[in-house]
């Protein structure tokens, strides 16, 4: 019944209430001790008063016994002596911090009670001692919430259920592209084949005789498509012609004379800036 067999696949143990894990040193097994009073866990037998904790009134956790004979949680008791005047909330009689002692025989016999485990909602049948409880957690309960075991993704799942949702239904899982092969994670495969794969045939975004183009051909064509947008290349000494590519190769044949007269007088116009900053240079202007 508590068997230590784990699954393949890690995970982080996700409990219900704050828990933290503490080792019994007289039994090496790790146990559950609740980060406030004592065990509300469901036993699969009542519960006798002599295993309650006089203050929070839950099953003992960690028991201290006090010199007038009564038990509490060792947060219990922690609480009680941080008053300045601890007194036992049983019988009223003055608490001795010196005289109050660990109680291990009331706390072994409380780690030996039976109880159902905390996923008997989801589906748990197991039945288990207290002091097993969480290495059944940890490692055997199928019905134990566990997250995902990859870190972009942030569902959590029964652990019953864990490899199939990594293998089949994770978004995170790995895809391979059809177009490159590469893999690619699933949540992600639709963009990459839209935007990012070089391998998908595209065409011309400006309808240009090419039909079927890779991706990665498309930057090289852009710069030679016949209908992609250009601008004159005596652009810069003032010509303002626009076109695409075919009608910028016509008219720089057909422009030979308008673009040496934009020539000159781009030369000229340097030529008097040149002198009218040499002037400034020597205190002539």
């Amino acid at each position: 019944m508590e068997s230590s067999k784990k699954m393949d696949s890690p995970g982080a143990l996700q409990t219900n209430p704050p828990l933290k894990l503490h080792t019994d040193r007289s039994a090496g097994t790790p146990v559950f001790v609740p980060e406030q009073g004592g065990y509300k866990e469901k036993f699969v037998k009542t519960v006798e008063d002599k295993y309650k904790c006089e203050k929070c009134h839950l099953v003992l956790c960690s028991p201290k016994q006090t010199e007038c004979g009564h038990r509490f949680c060792e947060s219990c008791m922690a609480a009680l002596l941080s008053s300045s005047s601890p007194k036992c909330t049983a019988c009223q009689e003055s608490i001795v911090k010196d005289k109050v002692f660990k109680d291990n025989c009331c706390k072994r016999e409380i780690l030996a009670l039976q109880i159902y485990c905390r996923n008997e909602s989801r589906g748990c049948a197991e039945q288990l001692t207290l002091g097993h409880l969480l290495v059944h957690l940890k490692n055997d309960c199928h019905f134990e919430e566990l997250p995902c075991v990859r870190p972009d993704c942030k569902e959590k799942v029964l652990r019953k259920d864990l490899r199939d949702h990594v293998e089949k239904a994770c978004k995170y899982r790995e895809a391979t592209c059809s177009h490159c092969k590469s893999q690619v994670p699933m949540i992600a495969l639709q963009k990459h084949e839209d935007t990012d794969c070089p391998c998908v045939v595209v065409s011309c975004p400006h309808k240009c005789s090419v039909q079927t183009l890779l991706r990665s051909e498309l930057s090289a064509h852009l710069s030679e498509c016949v209908n992609a947008p250009s601008t004159c290349s005596f652009k810069r000494y003032g010509c303002v012609f626009q076109g695409t590519n075919q009608q910028i190769k016509a008219h720089e044949a057909s422009s030979a004379v308008q673009h040496v007269n934009l020539l000159k007088e781009w030369s000229n116009s340097l030529e008097k800036k040149v002198g009218c900053t040499l002037s400034c240079c020597y205190g002539i202007c």
